[in-house]
C-alpha cells in the first residue's frame, strides 16, 4: 500500500519529469550530470537530503517508464514532439497510458495527423469517428488522402488508421461494433481500453500470444498482471526457459521499493 509520503514524492518527481527543460537534461545527459541538475533544482524547495535521494530514485524509475512508452509508440511522434510531450502518472509513478493518450489526443500542441494516429490506437472506432467529425474539412481530407495511398509503406500504428479509413468509407462504423478483425494489436494498443472490449477468451488468447512472442520485460509484466494466478502458473509450466525470472521479479516487487517508508 502506498503511503501519503510516497504519493507526495511521486508527485514531486513526476512534476520535475514533465518539465520539458529538465526532462531534456535527464534524457540527454549522463546520470551524474542530470542528478546534479535535479539536486540543484530540489535545493530551492528546501527538501531534506534524504527525500532528495528518494526523488532521484523515483526519477530513474520514471525515466525507464518513459523509455518503454516511447519505444512502444515509436514513429507516432517526431523527435521534436517527443521533447514536449506531457504525461499522466499513476500514484505509484507508472505512466497512466490511457489518461496520457486522452491528454495528447486532445492537445492543441500536436499536429492533427499525429493526434489522429494516436486516437486510432487507443479509442474505439466510434469515438475516433466523433473526433474525426470535429476536425476541419481540410484536415479530414488530408488524413483520407494520406492513408488512401495503397502503395505507400505504413508503420504498424498507421495500419490501424488504414483500417479505420476503410471502415469509414464502407460506412461500417457503429457504436456497438468493435474495430474488426483487421485491428493491429501492438505494444501500445495492448494497454488501451480496447483490451477490455474483447470477449474474455479473446483477451486471454491475446495476452498469451503476446507474452510468448515478446522480448520486452515491461510488456511481459503487463500480460502477467492481467492474468489470474492459475493462468500465470500455466505459462510458467509451458515456457520454463523463457527467462521469466526478470519479469517475475518485476511483478513481485512494488514500484517504489527503492524508497524509504
Amino acid at each position: 500500500m502506498l503511503t501519503l509520503r510516497k504519493i507526495i514524492l511521486v508527485k514531486l518527481a513526476t512534476r520535475f519529469f514533465n518539465d520539458s527543460d529538465i526532462r531534456r537534461v535527464i534524457i540527454g545527459f549522463t546520470d551524474e550530470v542530470w542528478q546534479e541538475s535535479i539536486r540543484k533544482a530540489i535545493s530551492t524547495l528546501y527538501i531534506p537530503l534524504l527525500l532528495q535521494k528518494d526523488i532521484i530514485i523515483l526519477i530513474k524509475h520514471i525515466r525507464l517508464e518513459y523509455d518503454n512508452w516511447i519505444d512502444d509508440h515509436n514513429e507516432i511522434f517526431s523527435k521534436m514532439q517527443e521533447r514536449s510531450l506531457e504525461f499522466c502518472f499513476n500514484a505509484d509513478g507508472t505512466v497512466d497510458r490511457i489518461k496520457t493518450a486522452d491528454l495528447l489526443i486532445n492537445s492543441k500542441r500536436l499536429s492533427v495527423p499525429t493526434r489522429f494516429v494516436l486516437a486510432c490506437q487507443y479509442w474505439s472506432s466510434w469515438d475516433v469517428l466523433t473526433f474525426f467529425k470535429k476536425l476541419r474539412k481540410r484536415s479530414r481530407l488530408q488524413i483520407q488522402k494520406k492513408y488512401s495511398k495503397a502503395k505507400k509503406k505504413f508503420n504498424e500504428h498507421e495500419e490501424n488508421v488504414l483500417n479505420w479509413i476503410a471502415l469509414y468509407k464502407e460506412e461500417l462504423i457503429s457504436e456497438s461494433q468493435p474495430w474488426g478483425r483487421d485491428f493491429k494489436w501492438t505494444d501500445a494498443t495492448l494497454r488501451s481500453r480496447l483490451l477490455d472490449d474483447l470477449p474474455e477468451e479473446d483477451s486471454k488468447a491475446l495476452l498469451y500470444e503476446t507474452f510468448e512472442s515478446t522480448d520486452k520485460v515491461h510488456v511481459g509484466h503487463f500480460c502477467l498482471s492481467r492474468m489470474s494466478a492459475d493462468h500465470r502458473e500455466q505459462l510458467l509450466i509451458r515456457f520454463p526457459l523463457k527467462g521469466f525470472m526478470d519479469i517475475l521479479i518485476l511483478a513481485s516487487l512494488p514500484f517504489l521499493s527503492g524508497c524509504r517508508q
